[in-house]
């Protein structure tokens, strides 16, 4: 059977021009005796006079060498595709093709639109899923109360140039990509891929919706064939915006991957301890040097270095991350989490870039009720950063079996992990918890855990 076919001709169709599939489409032109001029991508039957054979021109679209699979020693971070947009030069109720069979064509706009809201962001994360990366897909099976981890990566694409012919099912696009990385609170990465579908069969007929969401699927498998992809997901090579690494990042030893105390073997670090040498604050300045806020992909909280390439930190500020950023007075270093021990709540950071900023002394003697003590930390906001303030050391307490030291010092969320500093400048703890009334007032019932407690959760020794 003969097909009348009608092209509409779209604003932006030089940007379709671009992307047509490698091979051309055979169409057919003649005249019938009643004087209608016919389309077909067959030849009519007989001997027609003046059949014309058509041949669109299309450049051709760089072939690609397949599909690659995430090959990291350890699980990719987690990506999720936030919004997926049609950015071409036409109207809202514009046809972007149609192949008529008598005389409704098929309107291609609500279908692009329809594809555009969720299917494509579900090809994106079911695409990168087949090849080992890990998405919003990943972990489905999970109660409804349970939290799912939060990206540590969210990228927009954007479909800048689109081909598509109607009777062949032939499709095809340039898919323009950005991605932005949690961590560093920028866009990483920019990049632009093209993606190609044609129908394999001749008596196939795939939809409309189903021939340009393949092109989009191509488009994602072509976006895996880029290092940089896999560099921006490997959590051991992961691409470090603002801090020079002096070496690929090795992956953790077992025992850092379970929070088990009895999994974890003894360590040495070139701790620093002090006596009872000047003030707090004459020393502030360098305390605050060596205090840190600690940034993850949905929060922050506080830190403190206690040697050149170690910070200690509670356990519920990194929580799942594998990565976070320190971000000291005026700079910001990328840091695994090495260790963590959840009952004891505290965890072990390791730079992995540099920084001039010295650590921090540990005090040789416990403190005792009565005496002064100081806090850095970072309430609240990431700009409120570095802040002190001071209380005494109200009491000693026991919870669970384990020892704190409570204080009146104030204490908002974004302090945990942070350092607490006797009257002398040194370290005798970090904030961990404190009671605050509904309306988020504290009640200047503040817990903090000793360092030596910390040390020992996380069998730290010194050297």
């Amino acid at each position: 059977m003969h097909r009348s076919v009608r092209r509409v001709a779209v604003l932006g169709l030089a940007a379709w021009l671009g992307l047509a599939p490698p091979a051309a489409a055979e169409i057919y032109k003649w005249t019938a005796p009643d004087g209608t001029v016919h389309f077909s991508d067959e030849p009519p039957p007989g001997a027609a006079p003046g059949v014309e054979r058509i041949e669109p021109a299309r450049p051709e679209v760089r072939s690609h060498t397949g599909p690659a699979r995430y090959g990291g020693g350890r699980r990719s971070r987690m990506i999720e595709l936030k919004k997926a947009a049609l950015d071409l030069d036409i109207q809202h109720d514009s046809d972007l093709g149609t192949c008529r069979k008598g005389r409704q064509p098929p309107r291609m706009k609500a279908i692009l639109y329809e594809t555009g809201r969720a299917g494509l962001e579900r090809l994106f994360h079911e695409e990168l899923e087949a090849r080992g990366f890990r998405t919003r897909l990943s972990d489905p099976y999970r109660f409804n109360r349970e939290r799912l981890p939060p990206p540590e990566v969210s990228g927009i694409a954007r479909i800048t140039r689109l081909y598509f012919e109607g009777c062949t099912r032939r499709a095809s696009m340039t898919v323009e990509w950005r991605f932005y990385d949690h961590l560093h609170r920028q866009t990483v990465l920019e990049l632009e891929t093209e993606g190609v579908f044609r129908r394999q069969k001749r008596n196939s007929s795939p939809s409309y919706r189903e021939a340009i969401g393949k092109s989009f699927a191509d488009a994602v498998s072509r976006l895996t064939e880029d290092d940089r992809i896999h560099a921006l997901l490997d959590p051991d090579r992961g691409i470090v915006v603002t801090a020079t690494r002096d070496g690929a990042a090795k992956p953790p030893p077992a025992s850092a991957k379970k929070g088990s105390r009895r999994r974890l073997t003894p360590m040495s670090l070139p701790l620093r301890y002090g006596g009872a040498r000047g003030s707090f604050a004459r020393q502030a300045e360098t305390l605050k040097a060596g205090s840190a806020t600690i940034r993850t992909t949905d929060g922050h909280g506080s830190g403190f270095l206690i040697s050149e390439r170690h910070l200690l930190t509670n356990h519920h500020v990194v929580g799942k991350s594998r990565r976070v950023m320190v971000v000291f007075l005026d700079h910001q270093v990328e840091a695994r989490v090495l260790r963590i021990e959840p009952e004891r709540d505290v965890a072990l950071l390791e730079l992995q870039g540099s920084t001039s900023n010295e650590p921090l002394k540990i005090a040789r003697r416990t403190p005792v009720p009565g005496e002064p003590l100081y806090v850095i930390g970072t309430p609240l906001d990431e700009s409120l950063h570095h802040s002190v303030t001071a209380g005494v050391l109200s009491a000693e307490r026991v919870r669970d079996g384990l020892p704190f030291y409570q204080t009146d010092a104030a204490v908002k969320p974004g302090n945990s992990g942070g350092p607490v500093f006797d009257q002398h400048g040194r370290i005798v703890g970090l904030t961990v918890s404190g009671l605050f009334t509904r309306s988020g007032a504290s009640l200047d019932v503040n817990l903090v855990i000793p360092i030596e407690a910390a040390l020992a959760a996380l069998r730290i020794e010194a050297e």
